[in-house]
């Protein structure tokens, strides 16, 4: 069975750059690496990344209070349609990641709506996905897995926490372990 960790911890604890250095990882090791990968660029703005073909963009269009479901960011719909058109042609996959799974996804059945059953497909070797702490219990019984792993990340953990999932990573990728194990 494939692997799937969901990586959450508090806002600014590292999940982002713990994706981004494991991304590294697997690309070093010649894996196929696929998904999208989220980059706050300030406190009302996110760009989007598409980790398999390197397009950049903006997720989020300028901010005003009130003039969007989510508290801090005004998503851009185009955008969003166009990173969930790249998600869901993302596989198959070595390494799939999804930063982030959140409310839009979990909550409102909106945003990345190819994400869950992408998930649940299992055509990667290995998934990671960011999800925030309020959230964790929804996406695991979104995703209905019999075994899926969840990590905390936290400032003072994240360093073996990546040497750790590089370490587990690279052995399923070289086909060294069971994804499950």
């Amino acid at each position: 069975m494939e692997a799937l960790v969901i990586i959450s911890g508090e806002r600014f604890s590292g999940k982002s750059t713990l994706c981004r250095r494991l991304i590294a990882v697997a690309e070093g090791m010649g894996a196929v690496v696929a998904g999208l990968r989220t980059e706050l660029v300030d406190a009302h703005t996110l760009r989007v990344v598409e980790v398999h073909t390197g397009a950049s963009y903006p997720l989020t269009r300028p901010w005003r209070e009130g003039a969007g479901p989510l508290r801090d960011f005004v998503m851009d719909e185009a955008a969003l349609a166009r990173s969930d058109a790249a998600l869901a042609s993302a596989v198959p996959a070595d390494l799939l990641v999804i930063d982030e799974l959140g409310p839009m996804e979990l909550v409102m059945g909106q945003g990345w709506r190819s994400a869950l059953p992408l998930l649940r497909g299992g055509a990667y070797r290995v998934a990671l996905v960011v999800v925030r702490p309020s959230l964790v219990a929804q996406a695991l019984a979104a995703l209905d897995r019999p075994i899926t792993t969840t990590v905390w990340v936290t400032p003072e953990n994240r360093e073996a926490l990546f040497a750790l999932l590089s370490a587990r990573l690279e052995g399923i990728i070289r086909g060294e372990g069971e994804a499950d194990a």
